[in-house]
């Protein structure tokens, strides 16, 4: 009888370093799922964010174009008429 005891708390300690064992190791999974989450979602918003640079940068040339164009066909006009006046 007096060893009884000895091994329900060697059972108990083994249990609970068990549990703890698997609580510490799910928690470490889940702080690197976590991490990993946290990693690709700032890849993809500065992807995102070059994108929309680009894109910015792609639209002042489309603009700056267009202003020339406008330019060049506005002189073309001055040009007719001064010539033929």
């Amino acid at each position: 009888m007096p060893n009884m005891p000895k091994r329900a708390h060697a059972f108990n300690l083994r249990n609970e370093t068990t549990i703890a064992l698997k609580l510490w190791k799910a928690d470490r999974e889940s702080s690197l799922y976590i991490r990993e989450r946290s990693k690709t979602f700032m890849d993809r918003l500065k992807q995102k964010m070059l994108g929309s640079e680009e894109a910015q940068r792609k639209r002042k040339q489309k603009k700056s174009r267009s202003r020339s164009r406008k330019r060049s066909n506005t002189d073309k006009k001055k040009n007719k008429s001064s010539s033929g006046a």
